[in-house]
This record gives structure tokens, C-alpha cells and sequence, in this order.
């Protein structure tokens, strides 16, 4: 009776097993807390590249995403501040394996078309250009705290040299 009861329950409810769904090897990062990155020991080897705050800065619950790199994987991860403490909280893992060496995270600067969305994240090519076209693409929905897969068509995000 409980087994039906739980899969009646994920019928109904896509998002409670939607975390994790992008995470590969790291999906076991999920709703881990931790106050320490060397807490992470599966992270072990590898380099943090870069992280920011998505969305609204006053938000409570302080969502933010890092990224770490080892050979040709990426880890990011989706996380959020407990109130009242210092732990972090992984919401969602995003893992892209056979990345390039010279390719990176784009977080926090990428629109779709002319639509900014906070939540969107781009693997991208690093060059002289204005704007960077995303390679691939997803979106962390904020409202449901999980990773949703994004067409990369009209994804665009800033680059270095920025816009005028």
C-alpha cells in the first residue's frame, strides 16, 4: 500500500524527483549541507571556477551557483543559504562531461533572445566577441528549485569585453 501511495505521489508531483535528473556522477550532492567546500571530497581534484548569486539578492534563500572543473568535466552546483547559519544547502547538480578546456560556465549574464532569465546557465566558447553563443544550455527554475534542459538557439551571454 505505502509503494502505490509513493508512486500515486510522484504522479502528481514531477518535481519531487526532478532534482538530480542532470547530475550524473554527482546526483548524490542533492540536498547535502555543508559548511565547508572540503566537506565535498567528491569534488576532490577539482578546480573551482566561478559562481554567482541568481535572482534577487534579498531573496531568503540565498540561491546562488558555483562551478568547478577537472580534465573535462563540469560541476555545478545550485545552492542555497540556510537562514540563521552558516551551512549551505545543494538544491540541484549539473554535471557536463567532454568539455573543452577552453570552454566555461556562463552564469548569471545570459538572456534567451531578448528575454533576461536569471536562472539561465550556458556552456559556452570564450572569445573577443560582445556576446558569447551558448553551446548548450539549461535553466534553473526558481520557483521549483530544479534544473530544467534549454534550448541553446537564441541563448547569448555576455562576454568579457561586455556591451556598450
Amino acid at each position: 500500500m505505502k509503494g502505490k501511495f509513493v508512486l500515486f505521489a510522484l504522479l502528481l508531483c514531477p518535481e519531487l524527483y526532478a532534482q538530480g535528473k542532470f547530475g550524473g556522477t554527482f546526483g548524490s550532492l542533492v540536498n547535502k549541507r555543508y559548511t565547508d567546500e572540503k566537506q565535498l571530497t567528491i569534488l576532490n581534484g577539482f578546480t573551482y571556477r566561478g559562481g554567482t548569486v541568481l535572482g534577487d539578492p534579498s531573496d531568503p534563500r540565498g540561491l546562488s551557483v558555483s562551478w568547478y572543473m577537472r580534465g573535462t568535466t563540469i560541476v555545478a552546483l545550485y545552492e542555497s543559504k540556510e537562514e540563521k547559519s552558516a551551512d549551505r544547502w545543494i538544491v540541484d547538480v549539473l554535471e557536463i562531461k567532454n568539455a573543452q578546456k577552453d570552454q566555461e560556465l556562463s552564469i548569471g549574464t545570459c538572456q534567451d533572445g531578448e528575454n533576461s532569465m536569471p536562472g539561465l546557465v550556458a556552456l559556452v566558447q570564450p572569445s573577443d566577441a560582445k556576446r558569447f553563443k551558448a553551446l548548450k544550455a539549461w535553466n534553473f527554475n526558481l520557483d521549483k528549485l530544479s534544473i530544467q534542459l534549454w534550448s541553446p538557439d537564441k541563448v547569448t551571454c555576455l562576454g568579457a569585453v561586455g556591451e556598450d
